[in-house]
């Protein structure tokens, strides 16, 4: 599995626009809890399945933020058959009303 790929893919997931609505159905879910990331994006109304073959085995979880800053929030994707792994820090600030508010959409 190229990890570049799939390296690209995560980034992606947690900084393109396009991709909040991914973001928000994941931190609608508690700290901690795992998911695969292909249902995520079923779930969240998002078509990742020209990437299907490289993200079979990919999880995703979000986690309170090391610094205990509460604006933010640690992401870390993992990859079961490669063991690949990879963290970001996200500003929450920018979808926090969408968490709320369901009917708020990604793109305003």
């Amino acid at each position: 599995m190229p990890d570049f790929e799939l390296e690209n893919l995560c980034c992606d997931l947690v900084s393109e626009r396009r991709y909040e609505p991914f973001l928000i159905q994941l931190l609608r879910t508690d700290a901690g809890h795992w998911q695969r990331v292909l249902d995520l994006a079923q779930r969240s109304g998002i078509d990742l399945s020209q990437f299907r073959d490289l993200m079979m085995e990919l999880s995703v979880v979000w986690l309170n933020h090391p610094t205990g800053d509460p604006s933010y929030v640690a992401i870390l994707f993992y990859d079961f058959d490669s063991k690949w792994t990879k963290g970001a820090d996200y500003n929450f600030v920018r979808v926090q009303q969408q968490l709320h508010d369901p009917d708020e959409k990604a793109d305003k």
